[in-house]
């Protein structure tokens, strides 16, 4: 009997609770195309997480001077659109900031010749985001050169700490990526 109530409780606390089945769940990545800001750190082997709002701004309102978290905004360069978010263009922030991630070629390597940098879970927040804008948070770095021989060669993949500046984030519904200058290199670990 004992045996068989041990049996129903440990059936019991292994189903979900109704918000548990509505709530998404985190071993599932979706595409870059149409991502959500839920990313695995593939190269590390860490398992998806949710990921906190980063800092948001209102695409429809925000102008130079603006100041979104610890960045100024240089220049807005948007325009009405029929998107999710209500606008297309771009965003450049002023302003250095130090972000964790994963540093690795264009996921479309060896066609796409551009090194990138793909943000922490714990980074998020740093990086300022249009309200509405679910994408996950990666960038390439406009000083590609830098990049390279601070962080390595292309086909090269470190976890690193660095800080970076002139972050901006595009807003195109087309082929386009976030870019970031990289200043410098805090930490970084070679991963195999």
């Amino acid at each position: 009997m004992n045996k068989l109530i041990l049996a129903v409780a440990i059936a019991v606390a292994g189903c979900n609770t109704p918000e548990e089945e509505a709530a998404p769940r985190a071993d599932v990545v979706e595409t870059a195309s149409d991502s959500t800001a839920i990313a695995p750190d593939s190269v590390r082997g860490d398992r998806a997480r949710r990921a906190a709002p980063p800092t948001q701004f209102d695409a429809k309102t925000i102008k130079s001077g603006d100041r979104i978290g610890g960045l100024a905004v240089a220049a807005a360069n948007l325009t009405a659109a029929r998107t999710d978010i209500g606008m297309s263009g771009s965003v450049r922030f002023s302003g250095e900031t130090e972000v964790t991630g994963s540093y690795r070629a264009h996921f479309d390597y060896p066609e796409v010749t551009e090194p990138c940098f793909w943000v922490d879970f714990e980074s998020l927040a740093k990086l300022p985001r249009a309200q509405g804008d679910q994408r996950l948070i990666w960038f390439c770095f406009e000083n590609r050169d830098v990049a390279i021989q601070q962080l390595g060669a292309l086909g090269t993949q470190a976890h690193a700490t660095i800080i970076i500046d002139d972050y901006t984030t595009n807003l195109q519904q087309s082929d386009v990526w976030d870019t970031a200058r990289l200043v410098r290199v805090v930490r970084k670990e070679a991963l195999q």
